[in-house]
């Protein structure tokens, strides 16, 4: 028998619709009603629904849409198809329109992370009782991540539900009761952040399709390494860029979601390397809109030249190491010439300050001081100061890293010795850098 819902309003998803006239017609038998209308006992899910081929023949009188065009319009399945592949999304609109018994394939389990919350938007509602449209629920405030409504930029409301199978399904009227805001203390620019999650999330809903995955992760890997987070040409810095992922959408948010990378090698730096290619949407959307800003912070060019004149590999030269911190850029060259920097232009660093000067210039001072010049004239020579240039012409360190493995073997010969020379007292002393308890005895440890 057929079911003659209400027709749907503006982006409302199939259990809104559902919930919406079980409340005006105050349905009595819920659970009959559910059976007729999903074949089924349908549990509460704000995500998607399932066996809806038989959903849109109960419906077709006064929708009149297809199953395809009921799963795509009314659940939030083009969101999670995003990011699937082909394979998956094929067995995913399988599942949702035939219902199967069994359970629910594994990476269907991974890619529908839901939280046990329906959300709405203050302002929304008033603009449906403005123009005296029926109070709805909207899909895009069901998206996983979504705080923040797309169209008004405020914070959504949230309402927790313990769904069972006497109890209808919850209403705009019941959230407006006991809808509580969800808001964080973000930063003006953190919370701006999440609204373009938002509206990237949006869009994917909207425009369905499929996204591509490894084109994704080579942006994102590309505008993360171009923008101070690397620690050489094909590696990026775990810990660094994870503090900015984090201080870019905020600690309580993350936590929220799910998502908050807790260990310098986390998922954030596992997707970026390729080395976790799971198919659930919001990582990939918080990755996306992460490396977006980077992109138009930092470009490929802002990547700088080694400003060292007398290094061998010559100009035009971009350094193999850079990072940031603190809103400070810092740079090094494998001639050995490190410094930080305001800004690039053209590849050029500007407000260079340098930090360490390399081999070049410390055999350059050294020639010159052989030849008679003086340690000023070096300094002017070389475009350093005079301190600097007076250490590295009669400091051999300046050149040759010194050796830390011999340092540390000589200073525990230098205890060794120390304790043979203080006689046998029965106790035990640690051996520095060994790890080891050497007792106070003829014998050696």
């Amino acid at each position: 028998m057929a079911t003659d819902l209400f027709p749907l309003e503006d982006d409302e998803p199939l259990f809104g619709a559902v919930a919406r006239y079980a409340r005006e017609m105050r349905v009595g038998n819920w659970d009959p009603f559910l059976r007729q209308l999903f074949g089924y006992r349908a549990q509460f899910s704000p995500a998607l629904a399932y066996n809806l081929g038989f959903v849109a023949q109960q419906v077709r009188a006064v929708w009149g849409k297809s199953s395809r065009e009921l799963i795509e319009s009314a659940t939030l399945y083009p969101f999670y198809a995003s990011f699937a592949t082909p394979s998956q999304t094929a067995r995913l609109y399988a599942e949702i329109e035939v219902r199967h018994a069994g359970r629910i394939p594994t990476f269907m389990l991974k890619l529908i992370q839901q939280a046990k919350m329906v959300r709405y938007c203050d302002d929304c509602v008033a603009g449906d009782r403005a123009v005296g449209r029926p109070l709805h629920w909207r899909r895009v405030h069901q998206i996983p991540g979504v705080v923040v409504c797309p169209t008004h930029g405020t914070w959504l409301r949230a309402l927790h539900y313990q769904w069972c199978s006497t109890t209808p399904w919850p209403t705009i009227e019941e959230a407006l009761l006991s809808g509580k805001v969800l808001e964080f203390p973000l930063t003006a620019a953190q919370w701006s952040n999440l609204h373009r999650v938002a509206l990237a999330a949006q869009q994917l809903l909207e425009a369905g399709g499929s996204v591509d995955t490894e084109w994704l992760q080579k942006f994102c890997w590309a505008a993360a390494h171009s923008s101070g987070f690397a620690l050489g040409r094909n590696q990026l810095a775990a810990r660094g860029l994870t503090d900015a992922f984090v201080s870019f959408y905020g600690m309580r948010y993350l936590r929220f979601v799910g998502l908050f990378p807790a260990r310098p090698q986390n998922w954030v730096i596992a997707r970026l390397s390729r080395h976790q290619t799971a198919t659930c949407a919001l990582p990939n959307v918080l990755l996306g809109v992460f490396g977006a800003a980077l992109e138009s912070t930092h470009e490929n060019s802002t990547w700088p030249y080694c400003p060292s004149t007398l290094a061998s590999h010559g100009p035009a030269y971009r350094v193999e190491g850079r990072k940031v911190h603190d809103g400070r850029f810092y740079a090094s060259c494998r001639c050995g010439f490190s410094f930080h920097y305001r800004d690039v232009q053209q590849g050029v660093p500007g407000g260079v300050t340098p930090t360490v000067y390399g081999p070049d210039y410390a055999r350059e001072a050294r020639f010159r001081f052989s030849l008679g010049q003086s340690i000023a004239a070096i300094a002017q020579a070389l475009g350093i100061a005079e301190t600097t240039a007076r250490r590295i012409t009669h400091d051999s360190s300046a050149e040759v890293t010194p050796n830390r493995v011999q340092a540390i073997d000589a200073m525990i010969e230098g205890w060794r010795r120390t304790v043979a020379t203080g006689g046998s007292r029965g106790t035990s002393r640690a051996d520095p850098g060994s790890g080891r308890l050497c007792e106070d005895s003829p014998r050696t440890c």
